[in-house]
């Protein structure tokens, strides 16, 4: 059954929709208006007694709505049409760019070590009920290897990891050759484009950037060194966060760098580069909120030693 409009012969969905419609339809002659405020169709009021129904909104407007001024945005200086949230700000962006009192700091701050204490509350809870436990991981059996392992996920290490993803997408062993061997024929033709650096920067990085400005030490960021410069026979390169004079590498390490297979991986460049004449210092980097003066020791030690070996 269709549900068409009497007056301009629009379809509706069901015998409400439609009734709901020509109440309203514009070419009813009958048709009722909106009042223009949010507390629903006046019921009974068409157009011979319009202009009671304009007085009935003004009125409805004036009390829950305040006239609106044009005003400039706090932030950028933007003149404002229309009102956007408090009538402080043209935009988001602007919303949340804006400068905050002392009294608000504190009370971000106190949200936010709120938060944290919670956290570290339930990964406590976890970790004691593991130590009794209570919790049990299930025995997962590997796909690859057959060994027994706990955890989430679907191998027990990164190697068993490889071959299953190759076993998931189909490519052989020969193809991967191919690729390889392909790639390898680009570097020595001097074809290949080279590995590119990370577009992020931590907040570590940037804030040794500043770091070594205050102290006017030049320094390269992110600088590539070939394994091939090293003496070593394979393609790929090592990327030094800060390069500095005198073959000094400067290395802010997170928390990834303290995993098992991390710090093999870092033993042995640090190694093929101390052979190659440069000079490695790491600093572990850790909460600054909460280890303000251990950063400040370390950045201490670390201008001493470069001092000495500049």
């Amino acid at each position: 059954m269709e549900y068409r409009c009497r007056y301009c012969g629009k379809e509706c969905k069901n015998a409400n929709s439609l009734r709901n419609h020509e109440r309203l339809c514009k070419l009813n002659p009958d048709h009722q208006e909106h009042t223009g405020f949010k507390y629903g169709w006046s019921k009974g009021l068409n157009k011979e007694n319009n202009e009671t129904l304009k007085k009935i909104s003004e009125i409805i407007k004036a009390k829950h709505y305040k006239e609106f001024i044009p005003y400039y945005c706090e932030k950028c200086g933007k003149l404002v049409e229309e009102k956007y949230g408090s009538g402080r700000f043209c935009s988001r962006k602007c919303a949340n760019s804006k400068p905050h009192t002392d009294k608000q700091k504190q009370q971000i701050s106190l949200t936010l070590t709120k938060t944290n204490i919670k956290k570290q509350k339930k990964e406590f809870k976890y970790q004691i009920k593991q130590k009794n436990n209570i919790i049990k991981l299930e025995d997962k059996i590997c796909p690859i290897c057959g060994n027994k392992y706990q955890g989430h996920k679907k191998t027990c290490s990164k190697e068993c990891g490889h071959i299953h993803r190759i076993k998931i997408t189909g490519i052989k062993e020969e193809t991967r050759k191919k690729l390889s061997m392909a790639v390898q024929q680009r570097i020595k033709e001097g074809r290949h484009v080279g590995w590119k650096t990370r577009n992020i920067e931590s907040y570590a990085e940037k804030f040794f950037k500043k770091v070594l400005e205050n102290n006017k030490i030049e320094y390269e960021f992110n600088k590539p060194i070939s394994k091939n410069e090293l003496g070593i026979k394979e393609s790929g390169c090592y990327f030094l966060d800060f390069a500095l004079s005198n073959k000094i590498d400067l290395e802010i390490d997170g928390k990834q760098h303290k995993l098992e297979d991390r710090k093999k991986h870092d033993k042995i460049r640090d190694e093929r580069l101390i052979k190659a004449g440069w000079k490695v210092y790491r600093i572990e980097w850790k909460d600054l909120r909460k280890n303000k003066e251990y950063i400040k020791e370390e950045i201490n030690k670390f201008l001493e030693w470069y001092n000495k070996n500049k």
